[in-house]
């Protein structure tokens, strides 16, 4: 009895939630990318909750257009926690466009899902009543079962980075193994939902519903308790990264004096576009050792870096050129939007752009 409460109440809960994550993701004063990674993995769990529980209540018979929406979702949720793990650990990483070939596989699915919503709906009633009785011969849901076996890959992955975290004693080690738990968790509920959908045994797939309603809240209150989550673990994966330092006296001297005749010939951090690989290339060093000066001679990565230059440089505009927009200030020193501006600005110098430059008046 109590098991059949909670999982009417806590699947629809946690779909709820979920939605309501993503929307406060979005409206993060984090980078752009991590913003649209984290409220896109909120909403994937949020999407396969949903169609869970629909799905185990039959209640998909009055929205049968819903029914292989999760499809997509099943492909989606393991690269963009992949993501989210590597653009934490390191503050250097980007999305960029090589990153959307993980994403491919989740854009055919939901090419195929929209074209099956061409059918009437007495076609898909039927697809839907024949994937109730047999559900290990529904297409979809295979397809479902392949895209979650995707999925765990990538949090398999995701895992073998943060065990090299794990294994250093310190502080981040509890949030380490708290993530490893997380991101062992979707191998261990897939199977739960395989072995319901073959075996036809509905309290496995509440099991698998109320496991994954739990986990996302725990990774919520975790998160609002720890605000800070993430700053021990970057800490302990930088000191494993450069556990055995690459540059030597002399070449972090050379770094020093390449980097400051850079700065005065030509402002490269003006460049919005500008990544660790390109400074790499034109100082003639790997990307490792780029990022192994900024991260252990700099005691900041090449993004905070960056940014410390493109605030004092705007700071300089802010106050000699009045008659110039704080959006094309912003522009002008290298970022690409108004809200990245004013949220670097304001960590680095306590104030909005806006501020500043009244206080200089």
């Amino acid at each position: 009895m109590a098991a059949e409460i909670l999982a009417g109440f806590l699947p629809p809960f946690g779909a709820g939630l979920g939605c309501l994550l993503a929307v406060a993701t979005l409206l993060d004063n984090d980078d752009r990318d991590r913003r649209l990674i984290l409220a896109g993995l909120y909403l994937s769990i949020a999407a396969l909750l949903l169609h869970g529980h629909l799905f185990h209540e039959r209640a998909l018979i009055h929205v049968p257009w819903f029914f292989r929406l999760q499809v997509p979702f099943a492909f989606l949720f393991g690269p963009l926690f992949w993501l989210h793990i590597r653009m934490r650990l390191d503050r250097d990483v980007e999305f960029r466009r090589p990153d959307l070939l993980h994403l491919i596989p989740a854009a055919v699915a939901a090419l195929l899902v929209l074209s099956g919503l061409l059918r009437d709906s007495a076609t898909q009633t039927n697809i839907l009543q024949a994937a109730f009785e047999r559900p290990a011969n529904d297409p979809g849901l295979q397809c479902f079962l392949i895209g979650v076996c995707i999925s765990n890959v990538y949090f398999l992955v995701s895992i073998h980075r943060l065990l090299a975290v794990a294994r250093r004693d310190g502080p981040h080690r509890t949030n380490a193994v708290l993530l490893i738990l997380t991101g062992l968790a979707a191998p261990a509920f897939s199977i739960l939902v395989f072995l319901g959908l073959v075996l036809k045994n509905p309290a496995l797939a509440q099991a698998q519903l109320i496991a994954t309603s739990c986990l996302l809240m725990a990774f919520f209150l975790i998160q609002r308790r720890y605000p800070d989550f993430f700053i021990e673990l970057r800490k302990a994966d930088r000191n494993e990264r450069y556990m055995n330092p690459q540059l030597g006296p002399d070449a972090l001297e050379r770094l020093d004096r390449q980097l400051e005749e850079l700065i005065e010939a030509d402002s490269f951090y003006r460049d919005a576009d500008l990544g660790l690989p390109d400074l790499s290339r034109r100082l003639n060093v790997s990307t490792h050792q780029l990022s192994e000066y900024f991260n252990l001679h700099r005691d900041t990565s090449f993004r905070g870096f960056l940014n410390q230059l493109r605030v004092k440089a705007a700071s300089e505009l802010l106050k000699t050129d009045a008659e110039r927009t704080v959006l094309s200030v912003g522009y002008e020193v290298g970022f690409q939007s108004k809200s990245a501006f004013n949220r670097v600005f304001r960590e680095l110098t306590g104030k909005t752009p806006s501020q500043h430059r009244r206080a200089q008046k």
